[in-house]
């Protein structure tokens, strides 16, 4: 059996290093909708990657990153919608946060697609950056950035804390081995 690798995707400009290891990523004070988002990681050959680690980020409800305003950077402690945290022992994570909502390119006449980031690296496979839409979205047809082979579907989510505006999505990443000697069978 052989899975296709993800497909690569541009990080953006919003990237920063060094998110705190956590899988609650809604941001306090926050009313946005609730996104549960969880997912597997695996090889070509479609078994689990153990203890990968996967970093995340995304704009927040009002399509906002902490890091969008270069004039007024965050402290260095500060990550709004961003973490790192570990695939378990069959190489699936979960996370909690907030819907993240489209935005417009600065200096462009075009609108995102909502999606989240994602970086994943496990020691021999290769580093994979990429990005998952969330559909549906009104902007799938503009967004140059938009890939239809990363977009899930948002559910409403079941298990709430007394709200109704959650969702849910997954999506299952596949990590290429770094070279051909990592991907022999042991």
């Amino acid at each position: 059996m052989e899975c296709r690798p993800t497909e690569d995707a541009v990080e953006g400009p919003y990237y920063r290093p060094h998110a705190p290891e956590r899988t609650d990523l809604y941001p306090r004070g926050s009313t946005g909708p609730v996104l549960w988002f969880s997912g597997t990681v695996s090889d070509t050959r479609c078994r689990p990657i153990p203890r990968a680690e996967v970093e995340v980020w995304h704009a927040d409800s009002q399509g906002r990153y902490d890091n969008d305003d270069p004039s007024a950077p965050p402290p260095p402690s500060y990550f709004r919608c961003r973490g790192r945290m570990t695939t378990d022992s069959r190489g699936r994570f979960e996370l909690r946060t907030e819907l993240p909502d489209n935005y417009p390119v600065a200096g462009r006449s075009w609108v995102r697609v909502k999606h989240l980031h994602f970086k994943l690296f496990a020691p021999g496979y290769r580093p994979l950056t990429t990005q998952i839409f969330l559909l549906p979205d009104d902007h799938t047809a503009s967004d140059r950035l938009y890939d239809p082979r990363l977009a899930v579907l948002l559910r409403r989510a079941p298990r709430q804390e007394s709200r109704e505006d959650a969702w849910s999505a997954s999506f299952d990443f596949v990590l290429e081995p770094a070279s051909s000697a990592a991907c022999a069978p042991p």
